[in-house]
């Protein structure tokens, strides 16, 4: 049975299911509060405080490991803290220990019976574990009836009877999930799925479809669609899909290789981790994951504040995300650190292109065409620059060579 991303990656959005009112009441990063202190002398709040903001801020930046230990920090100090045995749970499953999520989450449903996101990321494990089907959906249908109007509560319980293979059930399920979140990319694409196993083809390929629109990394989307395409004479349309797959994979797969290395470098203050984290943000930035890329980029910069192409790179995401002026300090940046950097120069310009700044988009044109001749980009620009100061004439035949 083909079941697309395995259970233990569908508890990549744990922490994106928000409670509904007769829930856990699941702490934000900066709340405060202490539990219970199992100790004679309790914990002063502000220690405790400072683990659990320091635990939420590895988990945004996804630095599992660190998230990890800070949390079994956590629990040694407060054993009572639902919140921190899921949390722990949470960086466990990004892991891959299965065994230890699952002791995890069992923990924090034994502190708080109503932790809706524990009860499920359970039932993800436990059906993975090949547990009985009525123990399992058994999680499932507490947290449903805890958090009615949650999306990916439903969405859980549709996977469970996806794969047991009760599927009218689970296309309703998954129904009422898209229907409360309709961006939920993984409801949609298991509901493809059953309409392909039911032989509704035309049905399914909407459902994939749609699921690429939705989020247009999910790989295994793609390679669904392919064989869809294939199934139906679109032969074109197919192989197009496969070689989309293996692009989406092959950035997936750098992602984890990066991250890897990272985890090793955390361990070990003598390796040198501006490098890995500015490929990572090269990942991401190519996937257009722009929040993510800019950690990675500064990450690097604070591991070695003369990693010009990071300083480049940071400006470029800045620009991305219409902030102008600190891209431009960026690129300034670079250039300094870098002086020959020809694509920092013509970044600068084009910052200052759109600033209105036309003399100074002139002089980082000049210094980016005499780095890199050929960049039509910085001919162009040069060129627009040029003609924004009344040099119509000079300004034409940079335009001219940028055509060439």
């Amino acid at each position: 049975m083909t079941r697309g991303y395995a259970p233990w990656l569908l508890i990549a959005l744990l922490l994106g299911c928000r409670p509904g009112a007769t829930r856990h009441a699941l702490r934000a990063c900066e709340a405060t509060g202490s539990g219970t202190v199992n100790s004679a002398q309790p914990e002063k709040p502000s220690a405790v405080d400072s683990l659990r903001g320091l635990g939420c801020v590895h988990l945004q930046h996804e630095r599992f490991i660190q998230a990890g230990d800070t949390y079994r920090d956590l629990i040694e100090r407060v054993p009572q803290d639902a919140d921190a045995h899921y949390y722990l749970g949470v960086a466990l499953s990004k892991q891959q220990d299965r065994p230890g999520a699952v002791d995890a989450f069992e923990k924090a449903v034994a502190r708080a019976s109503g932790f809706v996101e524990a009860l499920w990321s359970l039932a993800l494990l436990y059906n993975e574990r090949g547990d009985e089907y009525e123990a399992v959906i058994e999680l499932a249908d507490r947290a449903i009836a805890l958090a009615p109007e949650q999306a990916y509560c439903h969405f859980v319980r549709g996977f469970i009877l996806y794969s047991h293979g009760y599927d009218e059930q689970a296309i309703e399920t998954l129904n009422t999930a898209i229907g409360l979140g309709d961006s939920l990319a993984h409801a949609r694409y298991y509901l493809g799925l059953l309409h392909q196993r039911r032989g509704d083809l035309q049905v399914a390929t909407k459902a994939l479809e749609d699921v690429i629109e939705i989020d247009p990394q999910y790989a295994q989307a793609y390679y669904s669609l392919a064989s869809l395409y294939a199934s139906s004479g679109r032969t074109e349309d197919g192989t197009r899909m496969v070689g989309l797959y293996k692009d989406v994979r092959a950035n997936l797969a750098k992602e984890d290789r990066y991250r890897t290395i990272l985890h090793r470098q955390a361990s070990d203050e003598d390796l040198h981790s501006a490098g890995t984290h500015y490929n990572l943000g090269q990942v991401y930035l190519k996937r257009g994951l722009f929040d993510k890329a800019l950690h990675e980029f500064e990450a690097a910069l604070e591991a070695d504040a003369n990693h010009a192409e990071a300083a480049h790179n940071l400006g470029v995401v800045l620009s991305q995300r219409g902030d102008v002026v600190q891209a431009m300090s960026q690129f300034l940046r670079a250039v300094e650190i870098k002086p020959e950097y020809g694509l920092a120069w013509e970044n600068l310009g084009n910052s200052y292109l759109v600033t209105g700044d036309y003399l100074a988009a002139e002089r980082s044109y000049r210094q980016a065409i005499a780095f890199r001749e050929n960049s039509a980009g910085a001919n162009y620009g040069l060129g627009t620059a040029l003609i924004q100061q009344g040099k119509i004439d000079e300004g034409r035949s940079f335009r001219v060579a940028a055509r060439r």
